[in-house]
């Protein structure tokens, strides 16, 4: 009894740590902005992230594998063997580091979150996420501290895109899982940072995180239907109304910063991310080879995107940087790696809705929703935003441990031997 409380402690220590590391990544992140040369960023994250790697693998026992490892592997070997063409290997490698070292952080989640009580710990810290970016955003305004991402909209301090993301998807997690907060003075205080959080999305127009957090929250609307949860949207409803009119100067002014994605002469199609997709496949087509394994360029696209728009910029999509890193060949393992991961977080939402674990079938409800958000957010970028996916793939990671632990020495009656073998292969037992 004494060795398994201990075995308890040790495990909340470690997930613990966990934590911490990718708090800290999303710190680093929000002064990415702040320096004209980001190598002391880089050098920083790339320090922390690789000291902690180390460390877990050097203290693990046994490390297992995580599902999927064979489609990962596969794909990490085809972007080292392209980045080798690179005309400008550092740029290649330095995105080639930021993409594959979330990885990493899939296997160590899938290792370390072993069981919805760990997963419970994780998710009961969640919200310092978005707290720290809620203060950090009101500091900034109240300062005057750094740019908005769009002239004359909200100031978002020196945070670029990427480093939304995570104050994003915790903020939905935090709503999804909010019973399972362990105190109250975390779940009022997640509560009012969640509120400002999405206050402050609305109020930066970024479309891609509006579009988010509202798929999010009629997800969660329709999984958790009743005349109470009713009752609470209304009074949220009508929460958001009022912060809405208190600051209805700054919407304005942001609003007048965007007007013209949201005019009706406004036309989506003509969106530099989607032009791009069909300037860089006609610009790839005069190299019939490099349809099949890219260019050599490994996410070395800025100066390319850069001269056909006549800005500094790379490609907005994730899909297409793909592409042209690694062609249809790394494109299609990509999309591959997707597949997997939604039909494995499906099979763990209907086993354990099956078996009437309502708290477990929410949790792979949400993991599944999440995979899609992922894939849909890909299409506005991601690809090589080191916190974000490394945030992610500790969550995918531990929940399909929980799916395999579940699995372990009991084959319930409700699961016929087919199914049972089904999915023990494809969680590789």
């Amino acid at each position: 009894m004494l060795e398994e409380i201990q075995r308890h402690k040790e495990s909340a220590r470690a997930v613990s740590m966990l934590f911490y590391v990718l708090f800290f990544n999303t710190v680093i992140e929000s002064f990415l902005l702040f320096f004209d040369d980001r190598f002391s960023i880089i050098l920083s994250q790339l320090l922390l992230n690789g000291s902690y790697i180390v460390f877990v693998f050097l203290s693990l026992k046994k490390v297992k594998k995580p599902p999927h490892m064979k489609t990962i592997s596969v794909l990490l070997v085809l972007f080292i063997v392209c980045s080798l063409f690179s005309s400008s290997p550092i740029t290649s490698f330095n995105y080639l580091l930021k993409f594959g070292i979330p990885f990493f952080f899939y296997i160590i989640g899938y290792n370390l979150i072993s069981s919805k009580e760990l997963f419970n710990y994780f998710i009961s810290k969640i919200w310092l996420f978005f707290g720290y970016f809620t203060i950090y955003i009101v500091i900034v305004n109240v300062f005057g501290i750094g740019e908005g991402i769009y002239s004359g909209g909200l100031k978002a301090g020196y945070y670029s895109l990427n480093g939304l993301y995570v104050p994003t998807f915790s903020t939905l997690f935090f709503i999804f899982f909010y019973r399972r907060i362990q105190t109250r003075k975390e779940r009022i205080l997640g509560l009012l940072f969640a509120i400002a959080t999405i206050t402050i999305l609305v109020l930066l127009l970024k479309r891609t995180l509006i579009l988010l957090v509202a798929i999010g929250l009629v997800f969660y609307l329709f999984k958790t239907i009743s005349v109470k949860r009713i009752f609470q949207t209304i009074v949220l409803g009508v929460i958001f109304v009022l912060i809405g009119f208190y600051f209805r100067e700054q919407l304005t002014e942001s609003f007048d910063a965007r007007s013209s994605r949201f005019s009706g002469e406004y036309n989506v199609a003509e969106e530099g991310r989607f032009t791009e997709i069909i300037f860089l496949f006609d610009y790839m087509s005069n190299k019939p080879t490099s349809l099949i394994f890219g260019t050599g360029e490994v996410f070395n696209d800025r100066e390319t995107v850069s001269r056909i728009y006549g800005v500094d910029r790379e490609a907005h999509n994730s899909y297409i940087r793909i592409f042209w890193s690694a062609g249809f060949v790394g494109l299609a393992i990509f999309l591959l790696l997707y597949f997997q991961q939604f039909k494995m977080a499906r099979k763990g939402y209907r086993y354990f809705k099956a078996q009437a674990d309502f708290e477990l079938s929410h949790l792979f409800f949400f993991v599944t929703l999440f995979i899609c958000m992922r894939f849909l957010n890909d299409f506005s970028s991601g690809i090589t935003y080191l916190s974000y996916n490394a945030f992610s793939l500790i969550i995918i990671g531990g929940s399909f441990q929980i799916l395999k632990n579940s699995f372990v020495g009991n084959t319930p009656l409700s699961t016929t031997a087919n199914e049972a073998r089904h999915i023990d292969k494809s969680t590789n037992l």
